[in-house]
């Protein structure tokens, strides 16, 4: 009848209204977490920026130490062997000097051993100040590790996020629950690798279920 095509029609109509409704509120939500996301990335990408900047800066100067250092050393060994030279010649000429000229000598290699000593503390000292510059290089590795690995672990969070949130508005005509529950299940997995591969500082030796050496907070294992 043409009520009852009447009434048909209504529906029909009343649903593809529903259906426009429901599309434009997914797409509104859509925007709405794309832009939450893009302003969060912003944000977290300036930060990741200056650390950068802060990082690559501290490395710019361990570089120049090391070689300032390195020629340093270089120097000094240069200078410890000229002295051991002398004193190997010194000592030849020893063997067959007598009265006042061995008496020089015997002056003048007592000066350049005590030279030599001194060259010799001086060389130590600068290798214990490159031991200390590598010690330096060997934490900023770690803290771009570290660093990098909070990046990893903040966008696999993200992302989780976002593929858990999608599911819930766009699994439709596939069941929300699944799929949600899909998408965090494999961020679940995916942070899991992550923190199994955590970058932590070194330390001691592990025996007998104690360990031997510093503890975590002084550099010591985990």
């Amino acid at each position: 009848t043409d009520l009852e095509n009447d009434v048909t029609q209504g529906l029909q109509e009343t649903n593809e209204k529903s259906k426009m409704l429901v599309a434009d509120f997914i797409q509104s939500i859509d925007q709405y977490i794309q832009a939450v996301v893009g302003s969060f990335s912003q944000i977290m990408q300036a930060v990741w920026d200056a650390q950068d900047t802060q990082m690559d800066k501290e490395a710019e100067q361990l570089d120049e130490m090391n070689k300032i250092l390195a020629d340093k050393l270089s120097e000094q060994q240069e200078i410890v062997e000229q002295h051991k030279s002398k004193i190997d010649s010194i000592e030849d000429e020893l063997s067959t000097a007598r009265g006042d000229r061995r008496q020089h000598l015997i002056d003048q290699l007592n000066a350049e051993m005590a030279a030599e000593r001194a060259a010799a503390k001086q060389k130590q000292k600068i290798q214990k100040e490159q031991e200390k510059a590598q010690k330096r290089q060997d934490a900023l590795e770690l803290k771009r590790k570290k660093a990098q690995y909070k990046r990893d672990l903040t966008q696999a969070i993200v992302n989780g996020a976002m593929a858990v949130t999608y599911a819930a508005i766009n699994a439709w005509p596939i069941p929300a629950v699944p799929m949600m529950a899909l998408a965090a299940a494999t961020t679940a997995a995916q942070i899991a690798i992550m923190s199994a591969n955590k970058p932590y500082a070194k330390g001691g030796q592990l025996e007998g279920g104690v360990a031997q050496g510093k503890r975590h907070r002084d550099g010591g294992i985990p």
